[in-house]
This record gives C-alpha cells, sequence and structure tokens, in this order.
C-alpha cells in the first residue's frame, strides 16, 4: 500500500505543479501547458519525472527547458506521502496530514517563485484545520482555535511594525 500511496503523491505533485504555475496567474486549472510556447503538454509530459527521463527537461514543441522544480516537487511529495503512510497508516489523520502537506508544497513553490501567498488556497487550509482539530485529542477545537488566533494576531503586529518584511498571506498562513 505504501507504494501505491507514494504514486499518489507523485500524480499529486505533478497536480500541485499545474496549481502553482496557473494559481498565481489567476487561471483556471485546465491541462498543463509550456510556459514558453504555450502549447499544451501530451499526457507524456504531465507527469515531469517522466518527461524529464524521456525528453530531457525540454518541451515536445519548442524544446525549451523545463523547470527543475517539477521533477523534484513531484519527486518530495512522493516522499512525504511514503512517510505519512508510514507513520499514520490508513486512519483519517493520513488523510488530513496529506492535505495540510498539499497546502504547504503548494504555499511554499508559489512564495517562492512570486512572493505570493494566495487566500484561494491558504482559506481553505484554516477551514480544514478547524475541522482537523476535532479529529485529534491534542490539542482539541479550543486550544487549536486560541493558537490559531494567538499565531494570527502575532504575525498582524509584526506585519505592522515592519513594512514589507511581511504581508496578509504571511499572516493568514501563521493562522
Amino acid at each position: 500500500m505504501i507504494i501505491l500511496y507514494s504514486l499518489l503523491g507523485l500524480l499529486t505533485g505533478a497536480f500541485l505543479n499545474l496549481a502553482a504555475d496557473e494559481l498565481p496567474q489567476r487561471r483556471s486549472l485546465g491541462l498543463p501547458r509550456c510556459p514558453y510556447c504555450g502549447q499544451n503538454h501530451p499526457p507524456l509530459e504531465w507527469i515531469a519525472v517522466f518527461s524529464f527521463l524521456l525528453l530531457r527537461g525540454r518541451c515536445q514543441h519548442c524544446r525549451a527547458p523545463f523547470s527543475s522544480r517539477r521533477p523534484l516537487l513531484e519527486l518530495g511529495t512522493m516522499l512525504a506521502f511514503a512517510l505519512l503512510w508510514q507513520r499514520y497508516g490508513p486512519t483519517p489523520l493520513l488523510l488530513l496530514f496529506t492535505f495540510y502537506i498539499c497546502i504547504l508544497f503548494l504555499v511554499l513553490v508559489i512564495d517562492l517563485e512570486h512572493r505570493l501567498i494566495l487566500n484561494v488556497v491558504i482559506l481553505p487550509a484554516i477551514l480544514m484545520a478547524g475541522i482537523g482539530s476535532s479529529l485529534s485529542p491534542q490539542p482539541g477545537p479550543l486550544r487549536a482555535l486560541a493558537g490559531g488566533l494567538i499565531g494570527f494576531a502575532s504575525f498582524y503586529l509584526i506585519a505592522l511594525a515592519r513594512k514589507g518584511g511581511m504581508g496578509g498571506g504571511d499572516v493568514k498562513l501563521a493562522a
């Protein structure tokens, strides 16, 4: 089962790549496309690990190089899924932490590349954190809410005091 969950991680990494490319541009999540020529990638190129092996990391249409971020994100997601399965097995916590790791990887990539933390990513994560706090006896919903509010308030004060160092997305991520 760990192998199947790892493969799901690889596929999820491909989806996270698509989201990291499209969401900052305010485009809907359609088919993956080359950032240089705009052509849709054929299914062979949807998973960057395979396209790096088969096409030497270049677009089939224009031969432009793919970002090394694409296979690294897929392999990182695959590894994270394997580690999560090993730690939690088939439990509700596995699904919760899988969701969290996907959100964190997506936030990491978009923030590094665009210096943005998007509401469309972070607000569902905050909602899921509230729901998820009821799945675990520690810290419990009230303590989780208090922790979220303290994190939000602390980072909000830092953002006010240090203009330009942190934005609203960082504050929401702290919640």
